[in-house]
Order: structure tokens, then sequence, then C-alpha cells
């Protein structure tokens, strides 16, 4: 079960104050967002940038799944957007391996295998990586890509390559065109 206990004295406080669904995140109702080892660091980034900021992968701790928290500043009305004039944080949750198996069904397909990490931490994100003789035989055919993309202010690296039975199409296709060409 999820124990919440007195925040440290500080000067300022980011409890949780608007959730949704309250069913689902009414357990942690009044956390404060700055009790994370880290969370001051990643306050300065928000209030400098003036940006949304992605966390760093972290346990959730409504359902202990992996996930990460997109954070974005919101400010008082015509006032210079500064942490002097911050009114408080929108923090969405983000369920990492419900969002990316959903860009993956829809973007990528079954016939390609992906593995997002985050860059900084090497923290794996979603999938996993290939076994290592496998990647040999990816790599040496040349079907082996990796990309990084920049997410709140954080980098995902993406590794993809094709599925084993794309592979073994791919093989089959190229004895058939070895007989059709050499005919």
């Amino acid at each position: 079960d999820l124990i919440l206990v007195r925040a440290q004295e500080r000067d300022f406080y980011f409890p949780l104050l608007y959730l949704e669904p309250w069913y689902d995140n009414q357990k942690v109702f009044g956390f404060d967002t700055q009790s994370n080892k880290g969370s001051d660091v990643l306050l300065a980034k928000i209030t400098d940038s003036d940006r949304p900021l992605l966390s760093v992968p972290l346990k959730l701790m409504q359902t202990q799944e992996n996930g990460s928290l997109l954070y974005s500043p919101i400010y008082e009305n015509d006032q210079p957007k500064t942490f002097a004039h911050l009114k408080g944080l929108l923090v969405v949750v983000l369920k990492n391996k419900q969002l990316l198996a959903r860009v993956y069904d829809q973007l990528v397909g079954k016939s390609f295998v992906i593995w997002v990490k985050d860059k900084e931490t090497g923290q794996s994100i979603y999938g996993q990586a290939p076994i290592s003789n496998e990647q040999k035989k990816l790599d040496a055919l040349g079907l082996y890509s990796q990309t990084s993309i920049q997410f709140g202010q954080r980098v995902w690296t993406i590794d993809i390559w094709p599925s084993e039975q794309k592979i073994t199409s791919y093989q089959s296709w190229l004895t058939w065109m070895v007989l059709v060409v050499g005919l």
C-alpha cells in the first residue's frame, strides 16, 4: 500500500490537488511533487525554459507501472514568466508502456521491433534489446538502425530492426530473386 508522510519544511510546496480520473488517483491527493529526489532541479529547468519537461522514467505511485511525468508551468496572467509568478504545474502522467505500445501498433506495425531508452539514464522505456548474436546478424545485413527523438526536453533513443518473421520473408524473397536473375 501507498503511505504518504508529511513533507519536509520548505519555502514552497507543489501538492497534487486536481486529479483526473479521481478514482484511479485519489490515493496520491495532496502528494507534494517537490518531495521526489531531484525535483528541485526539475522545477528550476521547468521555470527557466518555460516549456513542458518530461521526468526521468519512474515507477508510478498509483499503479507501480513504469511511467513518466510531463510537467508544464502555469503562470499568473499578464506577468513575466518567472518563478516568482509561477502559480503551479500541470502534471500529466504518461504510462510509457501503454503510450508506446499504441504508437508502435499504429506507426510501426508488427514487421519491426523497437526498443526505446532514456538517453541520460539508460533506462529501458519500451521493448528490449536484441540478443547480441541477433544484433550482429542485423548489423551485417545493414538492417539495424538507431535514432533519437527529443520529447519534453528529454532525449529518447530508439533502436529499430525487422522482426524475425520479416527477415525470414526477406531471405525467402532473396532466394527467389537469385534464381530468377540467375536464369
